[in-house]
């Protein structure tokens, strides 16, 4: 859950930077990071489950990430009331 909120931080500082393109690190793993570059930042991939990743766009993955954690929120009210 803390990635899909860390990445709805990055798509508001991609918004609200107005950025085209991007210069960024890479978790490899371990802590091992790698510098990307992105050219263009109107899409996005997205792990959605399962390992399978989608092509979205900002608002797409915006919103994917609100369901997403409204979603776990809901479960967890769920599991706590039983």
């Amino acid at each position: 859950m803390s990635e899909y909120l860390k990445l709805k931080t990055h798509i508001e500082t991609i918004r609200s930077q107005n950025l085209d393109e991007l210069e960024t690190k890479v978790d490899l793993g371990s802590n091992f990071y790698a510098k990307a570059f992105v050219p263009d930042t109107e899409f996005l991939f997205v792990n959605v489950g399962f390992g399978f990743h989608l092509q979205m766009t900002l608002n797409e993955a915006d919103e994917f990430i609100d369901q997403k954690v409204y979603g776990a929120l809901m479960e967890a009210m769920n599991l706590s009331d039983k």
